[in-house]
């Protein structure tokens, strides 16, 4: 635009003289010559310019770019802002570490403590619980915290409405606790409403279908998100504790012939199919599990629980509740203590005092 206004005032200027050193008659013919030299100067001054400003442009544009090429996503660009659930509840010192999660670790259909608080009672956290079996084994006090049904938006990070109370947040609770060693954690199933799926699976003749098989990856989808927040929470607190992340576990084979596959007589039960669509989205939530733990350099623990409808070679019973059980597919006494081996094995056996 610059250009193109000097250009126009040269010719207007040029203009002016011509006609005076011409006269009133000068031809048009003639002052068209006399002014082609200024009218081709104006226009490659002008383009070069533009040219100038374009290429100047282009390389600050380059410059300024370099670091987006290493953005994979949004929020690679523009960021992202984590705010973990606040505090909650009083202080507590004198624990080694501290179990977080579902049903899998609160042990559903254990014995409860005789002095056991309403909210114990609620989350029904059992005498022999994951946190009760690590503490035994390694001869120092473990915080329980999982309650029976918690997911990561309403239970860990969230609160959770059970037996008629409202539980805090459990991520709120382990910030209050001093110093801890060790956290473990399970969580998953009761996120992508897993019961549902397995009793979908028990009462249609194939449950190998589209819709299905969309919504498991919805909230396959929706679970990592939440899983990614509650990953960042674990990652920043203060004392920065060994994490132990603890997968999912298959509750029975393709094979299976028990009582458990075939299900209630009004069902046509589980085929082998079904069981291995089972196992297959099993899989898919353990890749999502282990990957979020590396990611961070958590420490993974694959339950090492045996599946329903295979005998039992050490005589001590089954892993897991049947359907004949208050509770199936949740791990039996014995199958708590097996998951407790390899827990405690990531951890180890202290060798001093309790922090705190």
């Amino acid at each position: 635009g610059v250009c193109g206004l000097a250009g126009s005032l040269r010719v207007l200027v040029a203009l002016r003289r011509t006609s005076r050193r011409a006269g009133a008659g000068a031809r048009p013919s003639l002052i068209a010559r006399q002014l082609a030299g200024t009218l081709a100067r104006s226009t490659a001054l002008a383009v070069v310019a533009s040219l100038l400003v374009w290429a100047t442009s282009g390389a600050l544009a380059v410059a300024g770019a370099r670091d987006l090429l290493q953005a994979r996503s949004l929020t690679d660009l523009t960021g992202a802002h984590h705010a973990s659930p606040s505090p909650v509840g009083p202080t507590v010192s004198g624990v080694r570490g501290v179990v977080i999660g579902d049903s899998r670790v609160a042990r559903l259909g254990g014995p409860i403590a005789p002095d056991a608080s309403g909210e114990d009672v609620a989350c029904a956290r059992s005498t022999d619980s994951l946190a009760r079996q690590i503490g035994a084994a390694i001869g120092d006090e473990v915080l329980n915290l999982a309650c029976s049904g918690a997911r990561i938006t309403a239970g860990l990070r969230g609160p959770q409405q059970v037996g008629g109370l409202l539980v805090p947040p459990q991520i709120g609770r382990l910030q209050r606790v001093d110093e801890p060693a060790f956290v473990a954690v399970a969580v998953g199933p009761n996120d992508l409403e897993w019961t549902d799926l397995i009793r979908y699976c028990y009462a249609v003749p194939d449950c190998t279908d589209n819709f299905t098989a969309g919504e498991f990856r919805y909230r396959l989808a929706a679970f990592d998100r939440d899983y990614a927040d509650l990953l960042a929470d674990l990652a920043t607190l203060p004392s920065h504790p060994r994490i132990v992340v603890v997968t999912s576990y298959d509750v029975l084979r393709p094979d299976a012939r028990c009582s458990t596959a075939r299900g209630p007589l009004q069902y046509p039960g589980l085929t082998p199919e079904e069981i291995q669509l089972l196992a297959d989205r099993n899989a898919e939530l353990n890749d999502v599990l282990i990957a979020g733990a590396r990611r961070y350099g958590f420490d993974v623990v694959a339950p090492p629980l045996s599946p329903l409808c295979v005998p039992s070679t050490d005589g001590l019973g089954p892993d897991l509740q049947s359907l004949d059980d208050p509770h199936p597919f949740h791990p039996t006494g014995v199958g708590e203590l097996r998951l407790t081996i390899p827990v405690v094995d990531r951890i180890g056996v202290p060798t001093g005092p309790p922090p705190g």
